[in-house]
């Protein structure tokens, strides 16, 4: 053990002890390791956080026997691909460098069960890093994500997953096969809501999201029986209302048992309709709206034409596009999917004195439907 000794220089006379298992050289002033370094093939602890290391020499990949290293604080920017040779490695602790990105072979360390590389630059993951069987602790907080990689959706395994301080905006459907996972820290993230698949996660029991975007909280969460703390502080969330949520957990699942019992609901999910007269642009408007660009060639529509649209900024919502036909033989039929609380959309081209009657019976029909009319127009420049 040689740490905290302010050594600048990795003396020679280390490599000459073939039978070393650990060798502890954190808190030092080391800039560098040698190559040789490799040729220590029994140490199985190796220790070198806290130094001004600004990377591992390439040899390190012969250290077959080598379940712990930690590298913690120093000045990193990479990592050797022979790291993808550690085969018996089981903790790396990487947090608190320089880390631009990780080897693609990292997947290769099979017997890794804790992985901490926080406060680093990571602003992807590599693919194989899903193929992490026994990764039970990840800690990637204080990084570059915009949103959470599929990789870590596959490790199924996991019981801690730390993501906060990221920029990530929603969780896709695919964390719901972490059906391990107890603690999931999502902190000072962009997140726009929590998912109704939420519940998915059985045995989770640490959820902490606060300093988020969070408006709504899903009334799944009452399926969460073993959830034993909930922090969610610094949210604009207004369901359940505030005095509900501050009071913490228990007051939460109480209101949501109750809503249940009374059998109320909250729908997020929302009919939009449509209209306007032939080749004004409707179908367009939709491809716009939910793919969020231009189409370069559409297809008439036939009748009508209905279309599910789950945004990604918000997975708890759900909307049902209806895209109704311009033919006015149609036109007796829009009054019948005017429908309370619905969304009608007037598409002009601004051309036709057709559009405006048709924005009369809209305005007539969805007043007498407590429905919602706005007019889209669609500008052509000739």
């Amino acid at each position: 053990i040689l740490s905290n000794n302010r050594l600048k220089l990795f003396s020679p006379s280390l490599l000459q002890i073939n039978n070393l298992t650990e060798l502890s050289l954190s808190n030092n002033k080391l800039t560098e390791l040698p190559e040789q370094l490799g040729d220590l093939r029994n140490v199985v602890c190796l220790y070198v956080s806290h130094n001004m290391l600004q990377s591992l020499p390439r040899t390190i990949g012969r250290l077959t026997k080598l379940r712990v290293l930690d590298i913690r604080y120093n000045n990193m920017k990479v990592l050797p691909d022979s790291m993808s040779e550690l085969c018996s490695l089981e903790r790396l602790q990487a947090y608190c460098n320089e880390l631009e990105r990780l080897p693609e072979g990292i997947g290769s360390c099979s017997r890794l069960k804790v992985l901490r590389i926080s406060s680093n630059r990571l602003a992807s993951l590599p693919v194989s890093l899903g193929n992490l069987a026994l990764l039970e602790t990840l800690d990637v907080h204080n990084n570059k994500l915009n949103h959470l990689p599929d990789c870590v959706c596959e490790l199924t395994g996991l019981i801690e997953l730390h993501v906060g301080d990221n920029d990530i905006s929603y969780f896709n459907e695919n964390i719901s096969g972490m059906t391990k996972l107890q603690t999931l820290k999502a902190n000072s993230n962009g997140l726009q809501c929590l998912p109704t698949f939420i519940d998915s996660i059985k045995n989770l029991r640490y959820l902490h999201i606060r300093n988020n975007n969070i408006r709504t909280l899903p009334e799944t969460m009452n399926n969460l029986e073993h959830l034993q703390v909930f922090d969610a502080k610094n949210n604009p969330i207004h369901f359940p209302p505030r005095e509900v949520w501050e009071r913490g957990l228990s007051a939460i699942k109480a209101y949501f048992e109750e809503i249940k019992r009374s059998g109320s609901s909250r729908s997020s999910r929302l009919k939009i309709t449509v209209l306007g007269a032939e080749s004004c642009g409707k179908t367009s408007f939709i491809h716009c709206l939910t793919k969020n660009c231009v189409p370069e060639k559409v297809q008439p529509t036939i009748g009508i034409e209905v279309t599910r649209w789950i945004p990604v900024e918000d997975p708890n919502m759900a909307f049902i596009l209806w895209d109704h036909s311009g033919n006015p033989m149609y036109d007796s039929t829009h009054q019948f999917f005017f429908s309370p609380g619905s969304l009608v959309f007037l598409v002009s081209t601004w051309r036709s004195t057709s559009t405006m009657i048709l924005l009369r019976i809209t305005r007539v029909w969805g007043s007498s439907s407590r429905c919602y009319v706005s007019l889209v127009g669609r500008v052509s420049y000739r």
